[in-house]
């Protein structure tokens, strides 16, 4: 007989997407403006950091393959529950700090300066990896990859917990940069 109370996998990852995605942006996203090393003044930049409402971030709204880099990280009895990489919907997760847009919206240009041209507010491209679970589906690591252009780029591991039913971001490290 079948239990019908079991979630898919894609449930649950879509779970634990929905519990940890602005804490992850929150953690990992850098201001493209200030990032790129643009001549500002002391007042300009801290007026960019205080302008913090309605931030554009595109974002590659399906998880991709983890780096294999990143994997060799990853504990050996971590594992993805998912076979296939599935696809999301960014804008459900808009909030008044953040405006997230398909990455496919504009044309690819390495520089992202049809972002910037399009949308003054435009912070850089999210992408985050399958997730890695452990055996008793309480822990769980993925890689998050942030792009605003040409040598601007993070990648960090995401580690993550289930407390009370809820995943949250335990720590953040960043494990790249360009």
């Amino acid at each position: 007989m079948l239990n019908c109370t079991k979630e898919s996998n894609y449930e649950i990852e879509s779970k634990v997407i929905d519990d940890i995605f602005i804490s992850i942006v929150d953690s990992t996203l850098i201001d493209r403006r200030t990032y790129l090393g643009f001549e500002y003044s002391k007042k300009q930049i801290d007026s960019i950091k205080k302008d913090s409402l309605n931030r554009i971030v595109a974002f590659i709204p399906k998880l991709t393959s983890i780096e294999s880099d990143d994997l060799k990280i990853i504990p050996k009895d971590y594992k993805s529950i998912s076979d296939s990489l599935w696809t999301f919907t960014p804008e459900k997760y808009n909030t008044k700090k953040y405006i997230f847009k398909k990455a496919s919206e504009l044309p690819f240009d390495n520089s992202y300066e049809n972002w910037a041209k399009k949308y003054t507010k435009f912070s850089g491209v999210l992408s985050f990896s399958q997730i890695y679970f452990d055996k008793e589906m309480k822990k769980a690591i993925l890689s998050v990859t942030y792009i605003c252009g040409v040598n601007c780029s993070v990648g960090y591991l995401v580690y993550i917990e289930k407390e009370k039913n809820k995943w949250k971001v335990k720590k953040v490290n960043n494990t790249w940069i360009s």
